[in-house]
C-alpha cells in the first residue's frame, strides 16, 4: 500500500499478458489498476464471456463495474451458446458479475452488430445465456424497432417488434407493420414475421394498400416478402373459378387506401411482395368485388404496380352482376380503376333457344352512373350470328347489368325461300328473350341503311296487280296497303310462320287488331283485320275487315271480308228491299257465332262489347241493340273475293252475307256477285243479290252515280217518283257528285254478262 497523490492509501497495479480474473472469475482484466480515496480504477481491458473492451476510466465495486469504453466488440462464437460479432465505439457499460450481466449502451455510433450492414441503435444486454438488446435495428434495407431482440451468431428474434421496410426507390418506406414476432437470419438470408394478436395491420405505402396479415416471410436476396396464412392453407387450387360469395374466402385482405379507389380490396391467402420493383404479387384470388360485379382473375393471380392500381387483368372471368349473376363473361382484358369502377373488354356467351352458344366480344365493358355494368359489342354480317334458327343479326350487342337479357341493336333478316322477297335486316333495338323473340316492329320500319319497307299486302298504284312483301320496300311510292300491322316480329314454330302484331294478339289471335303472317315454306302471306281495299267511290264511304291470302310466286289473291257502305238512298226503297229478304223463307240464316265473324266485330266494336252482344244473341236469338258502329246504308257479313288480274278488280265468290239495311236486322245469306273494280277514271262498284228465282236487287256505281235496279216494281217506282233534289247529295265545289238513279236493265245485264263470261272491256 503506498501514498497516493491524492494523499490516500493505495496502490497502482500493472497486470502481466495473463491479466486478472474479475470477480472471483466472471472476467478478466488486463493493464493498470488504481486504488484510491476516489475507488479502485482501471485503464486497460477487460474480458467477459466473448465480448472484450478498452477503456480509460473503468470503476470497480464490489459487486459491479462502470465505465465508458473507447472501443468494444464481441466475437461471433458459433457452439454453444451462439453470439453474434459486435463492433462499437464509446459506449457506457455496467458489469453485474453475479447477476451475469454485461450492460452496454450505444456509442458515439450505433452498435455494428451481426454483419457489416447491420446496427442497433439501442442498448444491449450480454450473459452467459446469450446477447439480447433494445432499440432499432437498421438492416440494409429495414428498420426493427423492439423492446428486447435475442442474437444468436447468423440472427436475432424479437417476440415484439416494429417492422420497417426502407424502399429501394425512394426515400419512404415501402412497408410498416407493427407488433409482430420477428426473426432474421443472415445465414439464410430470410426472415420470418408473425403477428402477435389475430392479425397485424401492415402498410404498403408505395403502393397505396394496407393489409392485415398474420405471417409474412422476407428473403432478402430475392428483394420480396411472402405473405401467408400462419395455417398454411392456401386453399384449393381452382377455387376461384366458381366461388361467388365471401364466406369461404381464406386468407388476408389487401385494401386500396388510395382515395381515388374507393377502399378496393381483394382476399388472397398468398402472396408476393417484390419491393424491388414495388409489386404485389396475390395468389389465390378467388374474385374481387368491383362496382356491381365479380371479377376473377385468370388463375386466381393479380398484380398491383407501383402506381397503386391493379395491372391489366388478361382472360379473366366476370359474373354480372353480383346480386341477380345473370351473366357471365369470360376471356376478359380489364382495367380496374376502383372499387366502383372498372373498364375491360370480353366474350359473352349467347345461347339461342336450343341451346346452341355463339361467342359476342363485347369491346366496351364499362360502369355506368348507377354503378351498374354495361357494355357493347358489334356483330358483323361476316359472323354469320343468328338470334334464333328463325333470325339472323349484324349490329350492336349490349348488356345492362339489371336486364335479365341482351339487348341488340342492328338488323334482323328472316330466313325463307320465296324468292320475290327481297332478304333484308330489319333495324330495331330491343331486348332480346332467346327463347322468346320479339321483335319490334314500328308503323314505319327501316333496314339498317335507313331505307323504308314495308310488311303487307299491297295493291299498286296503277291497278296493275297485287303483291305481298314482308320487310321489303315496295315497288312504287304509289303503292298502297290493303293490309298491313305494326307491333312486334315474332316467330311461332308450331304453325312455322312469322307473324307481326301485337303481344296480346300473337298470344291470343281470337283478340282484335291487325296481325300479318309469312310461312316461310309455302311462300303464303296472310293477313286480317281492317282493310283497305283500295276502292275510292266518292261520296260512297266503303270499309272493310277480314282476311287476305296472297300466294307470293303465283300472286293469287283471295279475301274474306265484312264490308260496310254508307251512301244516300231512299229509305222507303230500302224498306222494301229489306222486307224482300227478311220475309224469304228459303234463305239460309247467317251464323252470327262464326268465328271469323265475330273476330271482324271485335275489330270494330272491341272484344268486351262483342261479348255482350253474344250473350243477347244466346238470350235472345238476335242482337237488342245494335252498336252505332255497326249501323250502316247496307252492312255486308260476308263477301269472299279473289283479286282478278285481268279486269283488276275484287270479284266474289259464294254467297253474300247482309247483316242489316239501315240498322234493320236482316243476317241471311244470299246469292249474288260482287265486284269492286280500280280504274284510272274512278273505281267502281256492282252487286248483284239474287233473293230468290224471280226476286233480285242490283247496285251499281260509276263516277259519282249510283244505279239501282230490282225486279220487285216497288222499289224502282219509290226511286223513280224522287225529285232529283231528293236523289242528289249537295256537295262542295271541289268535292265529287253524287246521285242515285233508277238504272236499266241494260247495266245490269253488262255487269253479269262480264262478271260470269269474263267478258269485260276495261275503260279507263
Amino acid at each position: 500500500m503506498l501514498i497516493q497523490d491524492d494523499k490516500s492509501l493505495g496502490f497502482r497495479h500493472v497486470t502481466d499478458t495473463s491479466g486478472l480474473e474479475l470477480y472471483g472469475g466472471k472476467g478478466r482484466y488486463f493493464e493498470t489498476l488504481n486504488m484510491s480515496n476516489k475507488g479502485l480504477k482501471g485503464i486497460g481491458k477487460f474480458e467477459y464471456l466473448t465480448s472484450r473492451g478498452s477503456s480509460q476510466s473503468l470503476m470497480f465495486h464490489p459487486d459491479s463495474m462502470f465505465g465508458t469504453l473507447t472501443n468494444f466488440e464481441i466475437q461471433k462464437q458459433l457452439a454453444g451458446i451462439q453470439y453474434p460479432k459486435v463492433n462499437s465505439t464509446k459506449n457506457n457499460i455496467i458489469f453485474y458479475p453475479y447477476l451475469d450481466q454485461l450492460l452496454v449502451s450505444k456509442g458515439a455510433e450505433p452498435f455494428t452488430i451481426l454483419n457489416d450492414s447491420t446496427f442497433l441503435d439501442g442498448e444491449l444486454m450480454l450473459t452467459s445465456t446469450g446477447l439480447s438488446g433494445s432499440g432499432k435495428m437498421e438492416l440494409t434495407n429495414s428498420i426493427l424497432v423492439s423492446d428486447k431482440f435475442d442474437y444468436q451468431s447468423y440472427s436475432f428474434s424479437s417476440d415484439t417488434a416494429d417492422f420497417r421496410l426502407k424502399s429501394l426507390n425512394t426515400d419512404g418506406f415501402t412497408l410498416v407493420t407493427d407488433n409482430v414476432n420477428a426473426h432474421v437470419d443472415f445465414e439464410s438470408r430470410s426472415g420470418l414475421f408473425r403477428t402477435n394478436e389475430e392479425f397485424s395491420l401492415v402498410e404498403f405505402p408505395e403502393n397505396k394498400y394496407i393489409s392485415r396479415l398474420d405471417l409474412f416471410v422476407w428473403n432478402m436476396d430475392k428483394t420480396e416478402l411472402e405473405m401467408r396464412t400462419s395455417s398454411g392453407s392456401e386453399g384449393p387450387p381452382g377455387t376461384y373459378q366458381t366461388l361467388d360469395g365471401e364466406e369461404e374466402l381464406i386468407g388476408p385482405r389487401y385494401i386500396s387506401v388510395d382515395r381515388e379507389q374507393d377502399s378496393l380490396s381483394f382476399v388472397s391467402p398468398r402472396a408476393l411482395y417484390d419491393y424491388k420493383k414495388n409489386i404485389i404479387r396475390a395468389s389465390y384470388v378467388t374474385f374481387l368485388k368491383v362496382a356491381d360485379v365479380y371479377i376473377y382473375p385468370k388463375n386466381g393471380e393479380i398484380n398491383v404496380k407501383p402506381d397503386g392500381y391493379i395491372a391489366k387483368l388478361e382472360e379473366a372471368n366476370i359474373l354480372v352482376n353480383r346480386r341477380s349473376k345473370l351473366h357471365s363473361m369470360y376471356g376478359a382484358t380489364v382495367n380496374i380503376l376502383g372499387k366502383f369502377n372498372y373498364k375491360g373488354t370480353g366474350y359473352y356467351d349467347y345461347i339461342d333457344e336450343t341451346g346452341e352458344k355463339q361467342s359476342i366480344f363485347f369491346d366496351d365493358i364499362r360502369v355506368d352512373d348507377s354503378i351498374n355494368t354495361i357494355a357493347s359489342g358489334s356483330i358483323p354480317e361476316t359472323q354469320n350470328f343468328t338470334l334464333s334458327p328463325y333470325y339472323g343479326f349484324q349490329g350492336k350487342a349490349k348488356l345492362f347489368a339489371e336486364n335479365p337479357f341482351l339487348t341488340f341493336n342492328g338488323g334482323a333478316k328472316l330466313f325463307h325461300v320465296c324468292e320475290s322477297l327481297s332478304i333484308n335486316y330489319i333495324k330495331f333495338e330491343t331486348e332480346i328473350n332467346p327463347a322468346e323473340i320479339y321483335i319490334p316492329v314500328p308503323a314505319q320500319p327501316l333496314d339498317i341503311n335507313m331505307n323504308y319497307l314495308y310488311s303487307g299486302i299491297f295493291i299498286t298504284g296503277d291497278s296493275s296487280h297485287i303483291y305481298a312483301a314482308f320487310f321489303n320496300p315496295r315497288k312504287l311510292p304509289s303503292d298502297k296497303f290493303i293490309i298491313t300491322a305494326n307491333g312486334f316480329l315474332y316467330y311461332d314454330k308450331k304453325s312455322e310462320e312469322y307473324r307481326i302484331s301485337s303481344k296480346e294478339k300473337l298470344a291470343d289471335p281470337r283478340l282484335p287488331g291487325n296481325w300479318l303472317i309469312l310461312n316461310p315454306n309455302t311462300c303464303v302471306e296472310y293477313g286480317e283485320g281492317d282493310i283497305d281495299l283500295g276502292i275510292r267511290l266518292g261520296q260512297t264511304v266503303l270499309s272493310s275487315f277480314g282476311d287476305v291470302r296472297n300466294e307470293i310466286n303465283t300472286g293469287n289473291t283471295t279475301l274474306g271480308t265484312m264490308i260496310s257502305m254508307d251512301f244516300l238512298m231512299s229509305d222507303e226503297a230500302f224498306q222494301v228491299m229489306s222486307h224482300d229478304i227478311d220475309s224469304l223463307q228459303g234463305l239460309e240464316a247467317f251464323n252470327l257465332t262464326d268465328e271469323k265473324y265475330n273476330k271482324r266485330i271485335s275489330d270494330i266494336i272491341g272484344k268486351d262489347r262483342n261479348e255482350i252482344l253474344q250473350a243477347e244473341l244466346g238470350l235472345y236469338g238476335v242482337y237488342q241493340n245494335i252498336p252505332k258502329e255497326l249501323v250502316h246504308t247496307i252492312f255486308f257479313t260476308k263477301v269472299d273475293f279473289v283479286w282478278n288480274q285481268d279486269t283488276r278488280s275484287y270479284r266474289s265468290t259464294g254467297k253474300i252475307g247482309i247483316g242489316s239495311i239501315n240498322g234493320k236486322q236482316i243476317h241471311k245469306m244470299v246469292d249474288g256477285y260482287m265486284e269492286l273494280s280500280k280504274r284510272r277514271s274512278g273505281d267502281l262498284f256492282d252487286v248483284y243479290l239474287q233473293l230468290d228465282r224471280d226476286l233480285w236487287y242490283y247496285f251499281g256505281y260509276t263516277r259519282g252515280v249510283m244505279h239501282v235496279l230490282s225486279s220487285n216494281r216497288n222499289f224502282n217506282l219509290i226511286v223513280g217518283d224522287l225529285k232529283t233534289k231528293q236523289r242528289q247529295l249537295k256537295t262542295k265545289r271541289n268535292e265529287e257528285p253524287y246521285i242515285f238513279i233508277v238504272t236499266t236493265g241494260r247495266k245490269k245485264e253488262m255487269f253479269l254478262r262480264g262478271f260470269l263470261e269474263g267478258d269485260v272491256e276495261i275503260i279507263e
